[in-house]
């Protein structure tokens, strides 16, 4: 049995989008740094770098774990990358620029072979290394090149265009069929040291040294709202120049340092990890030993231990935290964010109806079980039995419910009267595309504001009785038979409980919702504190007579792949936990196949971080309700009536 004790000490950061920081030949610190933050339980749902952060993204963006991109940069030889540059087309070899070259590098070391070929090395090798890379991390892709569709996350990759003088940005969405080693070495190609790449692409970072700029605005494939930036910094000790070598390059490397802090300024929304590199600066690749690479390596894990062990702190400090939540996934985070962040002592909500029972019931289940006072205050029923059913779990899992004809507001309060946890979120009439908006509030700077919208709600009719609510081991059958009659496509099908091994596991879906994988946490350590099985069927038990089913993990079995139904995001979260197998129901034989065409691995679902559409998760438009597996085994003429 897993131990339900090691739990991920991220609370904001389960689903993110990382952006890593243009530097030259510092980029093993970026291994380090991921190692860490994975450790720590974050998912990247996109990345973006530029520079050496671009050899990064491009690694991760292809599924890299943290090993394999720890073993990469290990064994990278740094100064085998440079190699001779290349003959450029139209270059003047004139007489007078021989001479000219001959005369310069008596005061600048190689300025010969800048004026000749426009940079002291080609960057070819990179390219071709990275490639190689690529090739091993995703060994169905057939071509000869990875190309940026053939990546599983979202990736953005930025160089400048000396031609156009301005960025340029290579993605999944825009330049699905461009070679990402390509791209990378574009992005790689230190002015000066490097020659341009087609004599047009240079280093990205010398005009977007931290690309985040790339996630805002129309990016459809932006999962998530919360960035994570990785940064570097030097020591910063400052050196005398001898010769004119040296000034030319601590020039290259004040653009490339220079250009992170000034757009860490200007992005809204950046949170930032910054990881000294010592003296070790850009275009310091001489001096990177294998002793060099451990220590940009340690330092990046240390940098990332820091920041989570103070997470809280540092992202409550930030003023770009936004205060809007577009859609209900991104309300429902608020409310899961808070199963990690500390004991919630009491939760109210107003709402019309109590449909954020099904969404957030885990969550409920655990507040109750440890004690939160949770209230509700909605419209008097309507006759709609989903409704009615909503209601009797309330009062099941001892809830107070108090109906009003008329509501102040719709929202939910997190520990309204504390001074400095109370939280709430309000929706508005504002809506884009119809889909709903909220406003976040937070103490201590919004407590007044709480107070007051706790003041407008009456004092409930009833309190909500203790109940002792338990998890039990369920019945198998009773699963089975709630299915063959409620779905139909398994009225005839066969179906058993099985140990199914998670890397055999195949998702519909390439994203799962971030709120409701927060929730997950709870459920684990439930079932290891009740010493069930992972998931086997169980029931939830309020009292006397009333009982609901914990629905088990849904498979179809289609030749030697197991296809997830329903779970999904259960079996992704044990998955990242290292647990290695977990019971599902395994129905063969079902008389409609799957409506979705994706068949996605476990390791590559991504984790959402704002409100997702059907299209988003699915990549196309299908029914939510295909096999109505919750709906059979909830069915709401059939629970909790005494």
């Amino acid at each position: 049995m897993p131990n339900a004790n090691q739990t991920s000490r991220t609370v904001f950061f389960q689903s993110c989008l990382g952006v890593f920081q243009g530097g030259g030949c510092r980029g093993p610190a970026f291994a380090g740094a991921v190692s860490e933050s994975v450790d720590r339980g974050v998912d990247f749902a996109g990345v973006a770098g530029a520079s050496a952060g671009s050899i990064v993204a491009a690694f991760l963006g292809a599924g890299a774990s943290p090993e394999q991109l720890t073993e990469f940069v290990r064994e990278l030889d740094f100064a085998g990358l440079l190699c001779a540059p290349e003959k450029v087309r139209d270059a003047s070899t004139s007489f007078t620029t021989k001479a000219v070259g001959f005369i310069a590098d008596r005061f600048l070391d190689r300025a010969s072979l800048v004026l000749q070929y426009h940079g002291m090395y080609s960057s070819r090798l990179l390219e071709d290394w990275i490639n190689k890379k690529l090739k091993e991390l995703l060994p169905e892709v057939t071509g000869p090149r990875v190309q940026f569709k053939d990546l599983v996350k979202p990736t953005w990759i930025v160089a400048a265009d000396i031609l156009e003088r301005d960025v340029e940005v290579w993605s999944k969405d825009d330049t699905p069929l461009e070679e990402v080693g390509h791209a990378v070495r574009c992005s790689c190609s230190i002015p000066v040291f490097f020659q341009p790449v087609q004599n047009r692409y240079i280093d990205g970072g010398t005009l977007s040294n931290l690309p985040a700029f790339v996630f805002a605005g129309d990016s459809r494939h932006a999962y998530a709202n919360r960035i994570l930036a990785f940064t570097l910094i030097s020591d910063g000790t400052a050196t005398t120049h001898e010769g004119a070598t040296s000034l030319l390059f601590s020039i290259v490397n004040t653009i490339v340092d220079g250009a992170t802090r000034l757009q860490s300024r200007l992005v809204q929304g950046v949170h930032e990890i910054r990881i000294s590199t010592k003296n070790i600066e850009a275009t310091d690749f001489d001096k990177m030993t294998p002793e060099a690479v451990e220590m940009l390596i340690a330092n990046g894990k240390e940098a990332s231990r820091a920041f989570f062990e103070d997470e809280l702190s540092r992202v409550r400090a930030s003023s770009s935290l936004s205060n809007i939540c577009d859609g209900d996934d991104e309300v429902y985070s608020v409310l899961t964010e808070a199963l990690a962040n500390g004991d919630v002592e009491s939760l109210v909500f107003c709402d019309d109806r109590a449909k954020w029972a099904y969404s957030i019931y885990p969550a409920l289940l655990h507040w109750r079980i440890r004690g939160s006072r949770i209230l509700a205050f909605l419209r008097p029923p309507i006759d709609d039995n989903h409704d009615e059913y909503q209601r009797r779990l309330l009062r099941a899992l001892g809830i107070s419910c108090t109906e009003l004809n008329g509501l102040p507001f719709r929202g939910m309060l997190l520990d309204p009267e504390h001074h400095s946890k109370a939280q709430a979120v309000i929706y508005i009439e504002d809506t884009v595309g119809g889909q709903s908006r909220a406003v976040h509030y937070r103490a201590p700077d919004d407590r007044e504001a709480i107070r007051a919208l706790y003041s407008l709600l009456p004092n409930p009719i009833a309190i909500g009785d203790a109940v002792a609510i338990r998890l039990e081991r369920g019945s198998e059958n009773l699963v089975i038979d709630k299915l063959k009659r409620h779905v139909v496509p398994y009225a005839q099908a066969r179906m058993a409980m099985e140990t199914v091994p998670t890397k055999s596991l195949l998702a519909l879906s390439k994203i799962v919702r971030g709120y409701k994988y927060q929730q997950i946490s709870a459920l684990y350590k439930l079932f290891c504190n009740s010493e069930l099985q992972l998931f086997e069927p169980a029931h939830v038990t309020y009292g006397p007579g009333l009982q609901t089913i914990v629905t088990p993990p849904v498979v179809e079995k289609s030749g030697d792949h197991f296809i997830l139904v329903q779970g999904t995001t259960r079996a992704l979260y044990c998955h990242k936990r290292g647990v290695d197998q977990i019971r599902c129901l395994v129905v063969t034989g079902p008389s409609a196949p799957l409506p979705a065409q994706l068949r996605v691995p476990l390791a590559r679902v991504l984790i959402g971080g704002r409100t997702l559409t059907t299209r988003d998760r699915y990549d196309q438009d299908i029914d939510r309700d295909y096999r109505r597996i919750e709906f059979a085994t909830h069915h709401p003429n059939e629970t909790l009536i005494p």
